[in-house]
């Protein structure tokens, strides 16, 4: 065993010698511009003001005032009953078929 304390976080083990060994290497930080800064200086850039936009009036209407469209028609009830009878045909004649 060596003399090393140890550390476990996530599944990997952190041994003193290798927190040693990162306190020695050496940090650089850039600013957005590119240059080199001390890592521990803040850099903040200051971002355009965001426009506020302001919502147009909206005239309120109730909904009891305005009529439903006509857009509504029949002809897809008309199909999917046709539709239902082909397939119940279908299996009649499956099903005849089989037992006979």
């Amino acid at each position: 065993m060596s003399s090393d304390t140890s550390a476990t976080l996530q599944g990997d083990t952190v041994t003193d010698t290798q927190t040693s060994e990162f306190v020695k290497t050496p940090v650089t930080a850039y600013s957005a511009t590119g240059e080199e800064v001390a890592p521990n200086t803040f850099v903040q850039t200051e971002a355009a003001p965001t426009p506020v936009a302001t919502p147009a009036p909206v005239q309120e209407t109730p909904a009891t005032d305005l009529p439903l469209p006509k857009t509504a028609s029949s002809v897809p009830l008309i199909g999917l009953i046709g539709l239902i009878a082909m397939v119940a045909a279908f299996g009649l004649a499956v099903r005849a078929k089989r037992s006979a």
